[in-house]
């Protein structure tokens, strides 16, 4: 016989949708969306619920978007909802570290170590340039190599793609 082993009410984020971790890249000053999963492992069915969504610059650790939704509905045990936060926006290129948590407003959770995302580390997900074209070594000259004045040679350099899209022609 099947049976479930659980507390009587334990709401919990199941997951992050969105913004997508690294190694996705987001291009600066466009609208992302900020989504979550939220399930209901407890025994009774849950009505409301306060589901936050906190994103942090990872380099400064300040908050730089706070969005609160009141879910209302009726999740039986094991089911999923969606939850959608207003979307996020910025014009810095950063990495970025995203936390989702929920509070049972309909009863009083009794499992608090599943009621943010992630449980462990940080979510992280990053903004940049669409071009961006960087030095990123000399390779000739140099500093072990003798040169002569007056004799040619062909200096070589490395470039680096710190952005989005694909680059050609540099």
């Amino acid at each position: 016989k099947e049976f479930s082993i659980a507390f009587p009410n334990d709401l919990m984020v199941r997951q992050i949708r969105s913004p997508l971790s690294i190694p996705r890249k987001y291009p600066r000053g466009v609208e992302m969306p900020v989504s979550a999963q939220i399930q209901n492992v407890g025994l009774n069915n849950v009505t409301d619920a306060l589901v936050i969504a906190s994103i942090r610059h990872l380099a400064t650790n300040s908050e730089v978007y706070r969005d609160t939704v009141v879910w209302t509905g009726n999740l039986a045990t094991g089911e999923i909802a969606t939850v959608d936060f207003a979307n996020y926006s910025t014009l810095n290129v950063a990495t970025y570290a995203i936390t989702v948590c929920t509070e049972l407003l309909s009863a009083v959770d009794q499992q608090a170590a599943n009621d943010c995302q992630p449980t462990s580390g940080n979510y992280i997900f990053e903004t940049k340039y669409n071009e961006e074209v960087g030095a990123q070594a000399i390779d000739v000259p140099g500093t072990s190599g003798t040169y002569y004045s007056r004799r040619p040679f062909t200096p070589r350099g490395r470039i680096i793609n710190g952005g989005i899209q694909d680059l050609s022609n540099i």
